[in-house]
């Protein structure tokens, strides 16, 4: 009970991020978890902090909206359920296009 496991949480997420994006069929969203920091990065110690990217393309600016919005409330459901904490930054947006 005592352990705050910050990868497995964050892992639960890249997991759901896959699903949910997968989930999507009949549109051209996509997600991906490119980049994952996980601190203190030690073989022998319980992950403090784990900082992730996610990369959401769609040619819809509607699902990009609410695509964000499911993930925003899936983290604070994941950190809430395991009692960690969450920090949401969004490092920039741009228009939809059309994509290959």
């Amino acid at each position: 009970d005592l352990r705050k496991d910050a990868l497995t949480g964050a892992a639960r997420i890249v997991l759901d991020i896959e699903v949910q994006a997968g989930a999507q069929a009949t549109s051209r969203l996509v997600a991906t978890v490119g980049k994952l920091s996980v601190l203190p990065n030690a073989a022998n110690a319980v992950p403090e902090q784990v900082l992730f990217t996610v990369d959401i393309r769609s040619n819809s600016a509607a699902e990009l909206t609410e695509f964000v919005a499911w993930l925003r409330q899936r983290v604070a459901h994941v950190a809430a359920e395991r009692g960690l904490t969450e920090d949401i930054r969004s490092l920039g947006r741009s228009e939809p296009v059309e994509m290959a």
